[in-house]
């Protein structure tokens, strides 16, 4: 099976949503058929549902798992960013402590040829 967009598994639960309360709508007895007629209809209309019901479960398992997946790769984007700052920062803090020992040695450099 592909792997579908979280905006496609939306899409499909409102889709199955919509079409499972359409079938709710219809739902009513109608009093000019025998029982039988109407237990039939009935019967046809909890097929329906609990097929309906099944899909909707199944989109929201995929939805669930497509948004844990995008969570996860998240999560690592950000822990990549937080490590990338950290780097940079000791960086910049090596690099003034290396400027701030050679301008302290110029310093010392220029006051002994006084």
């Amino acid at each position: 099976m592909a792997v579908k967009t979280i905006g496609e598994l939306k899409r499909k639960i409102i889709q199955t949503k919509n079409e499972l309360s359409a079938l709710s709508n219809d739902q009513n007895p109608i009093p000019e058929l025998i029982n039988s007629t109407n237990l039939l209809r009935a019967n046809d209309f909890l097929i329906k549902t609990g097929e309906k019901k099944s899909e909707l479960l199944t989109a929201y398992d995929q939805y669930a798992k497509q948004l844990e997946n995008t969570l996860t790769k998240i999560i690592k984007i950000q822990d990549q960013l937080k490590k990338s700052v950290k780097k940079r920062s000791s960086r910049k803090t090596a690099r003034k402590k290396t400027k701030r020992k050679k301008s302290t040695k110029r310093r010392k450099s220029a006051k002994r040829k006084h």
